[in-house]
């Protein structure tokens, strides 16, 4: 079973410029690599529409992407052409990788039971193995949630090595109630005709600033 932490499997496959995409020779950079059922559908094109719209951010982290399916090379081209789409779209029409990835899999529609693609999505760093996997992907937010592995924004500690955190939750609790009970009576207390009351607002809003700070 192929699991983050694995060395991922290498393959070669024809691309949608007519060229050839091989994993072993982007080593160095990371990769992102995702698995899509069929090309110009609606949840693969709106996938690959969503890569493309943050490829140059994916680019300016160094990440290479390469989209994957069973679609041949001239519908690649076809499908990318017609939605300007950005990645590189690879053929694994007459390749096994999408089986060796363990991404073909039993689906299920109307009772009816078939083979076909996981939409999944794979994070290979530079030295080639595998840090992130995401099956069964769901399309809206994805490309955001891959993305953010490469932000500043990322908490690299692992969970059991965070350092406990030194507030008294409880009395933080506290505060907040307050805060808030507060902002509801001024507000309630000025809602008269023809008195306004955003000053209230945006005093309850400063107060909440400073406790946060």
């Amino acid at each position: 079973m192929i699991d983050e932490g694995s060395v991922a499997p290498d393959f070669e496959l024809p691309a949608n410029d007519g060229s050839s995409v091989k994993l072993s020779r982007l080593r160095g950079k990371p990769v992102v690599v995702y698995f899509y059922p069929k090309d110009d559908t609606t949840g693969c094109t709106a996938e690959n529409q969503a890569f493309s719209a943050a490829a140059k951010d994916f680019a300016a982290a160094g990440v290479t992407l390469i989209g994957v399916s069973k679609d041949t090379v001239k519908k690649h081209a076809k499908f990318r052409e017609k939605y300007d789409l950005t990645p590189i779209l690879a053929s694994a029409a007459e390749d096994d990788v999408v089986e060796r990835y363990e991404a073909w899999i039993e689906k299920s529609m109307y009772g009816r039971k078939y083979m076909g693609i996981d939409r999944s999505t794979w994070l290979i760093d530079g030295e080639g193995v595998i840090r992130r996997i995401w099956r069964k992907v769901k399309v809206p937010g994805h490309v955001d949630e891959v993305y953010m592995v490469y932000t500043d924004f990322v908490n690299t500690i692992p969970h059991q090595d965070e350092v406990p955190y030194p507030g008294d939750t409880t009395s933080e609790k506290q505060i907040r109630r307050m805060l808030r009970w507060n902002a509801a009576v001024m507000v309630h207390r000025q809602q008269r005709p023809g008195v306004g009351v955003g000053g209230h607002i945006a005093s309850y809003a400063s107060a909440c600033t400073l406790y946060e700070v």
